[in-house]
């Protein structure tokens, strides 16, 4: 696997990687609580870096840690699951505990075993549901299709998981008469933009966010949480795109006036840092400097120096001064 496009990390970048990750862990762990999957995800990049030190034992004891969360989360036959296994495998043969690693790949193979059984099981489960309600259409259908798209996304069978939820959008709007509640909507729009994204087709993802955006903006309200946590989504995905255009900065505005209503917070000074960084892409230095400089100052009053919100502050205000200073340069030149 690559970082940052090494396959080895530099001692110095592996060092800063590793200080990030874990800050990063200790502010998911205060936000989010200790069984959160997200968590985990820190918990083995940090492992990561202390395996590329030789410090096999700690990378031994996040993985271990990271992999009891997924498998509370996800169960124990989860493609996350498999890719944390994978690790601790690499760990062992590095200590030379041979008998450990070859169990841990017994553990994979039965893993993909039980895999291949719940998908017969689930499969039936649809078969069966049909045949009981001798319906091709009905809400019960819609769940099964569901639940088998999340199967094979967490999988990482994507063009099934399109396809499956493709199917459960369809049903719905069928069922509706053709004229379904938007609302009820955003799930399937949320799992069509979940394959998009993981297939790194962010207008697809930007697509489906922007309707279930739009749909909880008319029912829910502009400030629901809901409503807030699908629009920082859509604002994810529209910065991936080439030229997101003056919709990012709309989208922006609009978290950064929400955030500020609630009081400064790092989600206030993440967001100023986003939308500085629009700004500096198009060129703007004038209206990035203020936006930055609050960022900072909030950042300095309220945040530890290195909480992740404050390095992406600080990241892109060093960005925007050696941009000044190459578009300076580019002039006298």
């Amino acid at each position: 696997m690559r970082i940052f496009g090494f396959k080895c990390l530099p001692p110095l970048l592996a060092s800063l990687t590793k200080k990030y990750w874990t800050k990063c862990a200790e502010v998911f762990q205060c936000s989010l609580g200790a069984d959160d999957p997200v968590l985990a995800f820190s918990y083995k990049e940090i492992g990561r870096c202390y395996a590329q030190f030789g410090k096999s034992a700690l990378a031994e004891r996040l993985y271990k840690r990271a992999l009891s969360i997924i498998e509370n989360s996800y169960g124990e036959s989860s493609t996350a699951a498999e890719e944390v296994i994978s690790l601790l495998i690499q760990v062992n043969k590095s200590q030379n505990r041979l008998k450990s690693a070859d169990a841990l790949g017994c553990r994979l193979k039965e893993m993909s075993a039980k895999r291949e059984r719940s998908e017969k099981i689930i499969k039936r489960l649809a078969m069966l549901e049909k045949r009981r309600l001798r319906l091709s259409e009905a809400p019960e259908t819609v769940r099964v299709l569901t639940q088998l798209g999340m199967m094979r996304y967490y999988y990482g069978e994507l063009d099934a998981a399109d396809e499956l939820f493709n199917q459960a959008l369809d049903m719905k709007i069928k069922l509706a008469g053709g004229h379904a509640d938007p609302l009820e909507l955003c799930r399937e729009w949320q799992n069509l933009a979940a394959v998009a994204a993981r297939r790194k087709d962010w207008r697809r993802a930007t697509d489906s966010f922007r309707k279930v955006v739009e749909a909880r903006d008319r029912k829910l309200g502009r400030t629901h949480h809901l409503t807030i946590a699908s629009l920082r989504s859509f604002a994810q995905c529209l910065q991936r795109i080439e030229r997101p255009g003056a919709e990012l900065e709309t989208v922006l505005r609009r978290l950064l006036d929400h955030y500020q209503a609630a009081g400064d917070s790092a989600q206030t000074v993440h967001t100023m840092a986003q939308l500085a960084a629009y700004y500096c892409r198009q060129g703007q230095h004038d209206r990035a400097e203020p936006l930055l400089e609050r960022a900072l100052a909030i950042a300095q009053s309220r945040l530890p120096d290195d909480h992740p919100a404050a390095l992406v502050a600080t990241k892109v205000h060093t960005k925007l001064h050696l941009d000044v200073l190459l578009t300076h340069a580019a002039n006298l030149g």
